[in-house]
């Protein structure tokens, strides 16, 4: 009980020091169901779920678990939902939407062919202590 409840604590302090990359940038971002990926809760939505430019998942694994193999392939099915939202026509004059994962834990190592699936499954993949890199994603792609 005291491993789940801290996994779960170190998971939400992973997607608050994402969202304070995103703050910091002078971003607004939202945690909310977004439509492009069949009204799954998005962890950040970056501006908003009305015109989303980018999408972060965020991901902390203390151990393994047969959950890790669900969870990469719902992103990797919210990856080619964002692919197929950038490919249609109506969005040809728009941006493309950019999908984020960020993965943590100890409990990922173990599982190489799903953590492989979850880095495939987006556009950019961080960890905890890459976070830079999701700075200057932010800024390539939406000061540009």
């Amino acid at each position: 009980n005291m491993q789940s409840k801290y996994a779960v604590q170190t998971g939400e302090a992973l997607e608050n020091e994402i969202r304070k990359v995103v703050v910091d940038e002078g971003l607004n971002s939202e945690k909310r169901p977004v439509r492009i990926v069949d009204d799954k809760e998005v962890d950040i939505v970056v501006p908003d779920v009305g015109d989303p430019r980018i999408l972060i998942m965020s991901s902390y694994q203390l151990t393994t678990s047969s959950s890790q193999a669900s969870k990469a392939n719902e992103q990797l099915r919210m990856y080619q939902d964002i692919g197929n939202h950038n490919r249609s026509r109506s969005q040809r004059d728009n941006p493309n939407v950019l999908f984020i994962n960020v993965i943590d834990g100890g409990g990922w190592l173990s599982r190489s062919k799903e953590l492989q699936t979850m880095w495939d499954g987006c556009d950019y993949c961080f960890s905890r202590s890459s976070l830079s890199g999701l700075r200057e994603v932010l800024q390539y792609n939406l000061n540009a």
